[in-house]
């Protein structure tokens, strides 16, 4: 579901493969059963190191 008119995705990547970013997460899944909100932040986080993977790859192949 990407935004053609988002242009903030190399802030997110910074914060994403930060420290505390998607990358400590053990994916037990337990922030999505107490969510108070009823949304599921495990898969979020998920589709972040996703993200995070590809933006690594494609970033690595194609050479700016």
């Amino acid at each position: 579901n990407e935004d053609s008119r988002d242009h903030g995705k190399k802030e997110r990547m910074a914060q994403l493969n930060s420290p505390n970013g998607v990358w400590t997460c053990t994916f037990v899944g337990y922030c999505s059963e107490v969510c108070p909100k009823h949304v599921d932040p495990a898969a979020a986080i998920q589709q972040g190191k996703v993200e995070s993977s590809k933006d690594f790859l494609i970033a690595t192949l194609k050479p700016r």
